[in-house]
């Protein structure tokens, strides 16, 4: 068991040395205001490891050579985060519509309210949490816009789906 122990202490305390951040739990790392953009990977579907959710795209704290292999692939900070933030928003649509279908909320000042309530996790991911600097993005403007529209789209169709099929 000491065995065990140390060889886990030695293995964190490599990571620790190399800049790594340690977490136990991986959604735990979009979390992360010290994280650099320019040091994780995402993995999409060409890529996918049996650790990878189809749905949602995994941001994994990566060494030097999964930088590299991103940078091979294109991949820039930009897209990384805006990957990031793009599937955030349309979870945020899902809930919402679901939640505004079973409810039966009518009427257009429920679309602002999500559009309010969407825009606000998403400014406070970024801004607040992540304490990215947004001028490197683009400013507010595009980061904000960042799945908007498809989560609309989500949002109305999840909201009408469920308001039909349960109230009439």
């Amino acid at each position: 068991m000491k065995e065990r122990k140390s060889a886990k202490s030695s293995v964190q305390e490599k990571q620790h040395q190399n800049g790594a951040h340690l977490s136990p739990f991986k959604l735990a790392k979009l979390l992360d205001p010290e994280a650099s953009w320019d040091k994780v990977v995402t993995f999409g579907a060409s890529g996918a490891t049996p650790e990878v959710n189809k749905w949602l795209l995994m941001i994994l704290p990566t060494n030097r050579n999964c930088v590299e292999k991103a940078e091979k692939h294109g991949r820039t900070d930009e897209d990384q985060l805006g990957d990031v933030l793009h599937w955030i928003r349309q979870i945020v649509a899902l809930v919402c519509g679901l939640l505004w279908g079973a409810v039966p909320l009518v009427g257009g000042i429920w679309i602002v309210a999500f559009l309010l309530i969407s825009s606000g996790i998403i400014y406070g991911y970024y801004a607040l949490i992540l304490k990215v600097d947004e001028e490197e993005f683009g400013g507010h403007g595009p980061l904000l816009q960042e799945g908007l529209f498809a989560s609309i789209t989500l949002f109305l169709l999840a909201w009408t789906l469920v308001y039909s099929l349960a109230h009439f």
